[in-house]
């Protein structure tokens, strides 16, 4: 059997506007330590991948406020 390490990642933040996927985002990324420590004390194997502290929208988000640009897409490659 192969044992892989799941990584749930953190959910970036949007620019300033996006006031409510902002709040739900905060909200999730809240809950994550919570939920990778049961999962942990368990026995499986599991590690969070934060996506939200550093990520600066206004510099590495696209015009669509959506997708990363090219700084923002290294900014992921390097937190994974």
């Amino acid at each position: 059997m192969t044992t892989r390490k799941l990584k749930p990642r953190s959910l970036s933040s949007r620019r300033a506007t996006e006031k409510k996927h902002n709040a739900v985002s905060k909200a999730y990324n809240q809950s994550l330590p919570g939920l990778v420590q049961q999962r942990a004390n368990a026995g499986k194997h599991i590690a969070i991948v934060d996506m939200f502290t550093g990520f600066t929208p206004s510099t590495r988000l696209g015009s669509d406020n959506l997708h990363p640009n090219s700084s923002g897409y290294k900014f992921m490659a390097d937190h994974w």
